[in-house]
């Protein structure tokens, strides 16, 4: 009997859920040791690291993201993916807790996969919307 290879979606399903339960270390294992982590304005956020993107960033970034803000809604649209890339549209809101801002936003995060890992974490939303809240 042969396992069927995970996907980019299954992936992207299990790190959505991880990110969702708080878990920022689990999520971060379902990363490579190296990252293309790009969202951009990036540098205005204070919960992204600004070192290149690894498993260990992401981990700060998810921690980051978990302790300086509060979500108070995140909803998919929809996931579309194959076996290696998965694109998952939505909508957050979510406080910065510093300011007590609080930013509404569509949402594309762009997900690749190799070997199972994730390479790739682009993730495109109205981030000057999100580093005014955060000033």
């Amino acid at each position: 009997m042969t396992s069927t290879p995970i996907t980019a979606r299954d992936r992207v399903e299990e790190l959505l859920a991880l990110q969702g339960a708080g878990k920022a270390a689990d999520a971060a294992d379902l990363f490579a040791a190296e990252v293309d982590l790009h969202i951009p304005n990036s540098r205005h956020l204070p919960w992204v690291p600004q070192e290149p993107g690894s498993r260990a960033s992401m981990r700060k970034l998810f921690e980051s993201l978990g302790s300086l803000t509060e979500s108070r809604r995140f909803e998919v649209f929809i996931i579309v993916g194959d076996a290696d890339n998965a694109v998952v549209l939505g909508e957050f809101t979510s406080v910065v807790l510093g300011t007590g801002r609080t930013v509404t936003s569509k949402f594309a995060l762009w997900v690749t996969l190799h070997d199972g890992m994730i390479t790739r974490y682009h993730m495109y939303e109205d981030s000057f919307a999100m580093a005014q809240a955060a000033r």
